[in-house]
């Protein structure tokens, strides 16, 4: 690593599970240090660079992800998927128990829905009423 920056001007941060590898850049002495990826296996984007990786490409943390913090990400995630599925199946059975009252909850948003959207063009088409007889 240190010769590569002597030589190049490039320090190999860290790798993604993905295999993409992540490098601070310094082409010369007086210019800043840069940030950047190389990606693997034809992935052309950055959007589909892990989350923690993706804040510290783009300046929204100090320090790239530790192995650690990336357990910790995919564990967070891994939770919130469980969550998630028990939470539909709660509601899929609760649907399934009292069919009319989640029809009735429905129609009940809709109807909101439609009174802010009507509302809303209400007050748009008011607004520029207002600026046409200024």
């Amino acid at each position: 690593n240190l010769f590569r920056w002597k030589m190049r001007g490039q320090w190999k941060v860290g790798e993604d599970h993905m295999g993409n590898e992540y490098y601070l850049y310094q082409p010369f002495p007086e210019t800043p240090i840069r940030r950047f990826c190389i990606f693997r296996y034809g992935q052309t984007s950055m959007d589909d660079l892990p989350f923690l990786w993706y804040q510290w490409i783009r300046y929204q943390r100090n320090y790239p992800p530790t192995h650690d913090e990336l357990q910790e990400y995919d564990d967070y995630l891994k939770d919130t998927e469980d969550k998630a599925a028990r939470i539909k199946v709660r509601d899929d059975a609760l649907r399934a128990a009292n069919p009319e009252y989640y029809e009735e909850q429905k129609k009940r948003l809709e109807e909101t829905q439609e009174e802010l959207t009507n509302k809303a063009q209400k007050e748009v088409i008011a607004m520029f009423q207002s600026r046409e007889n200024a």
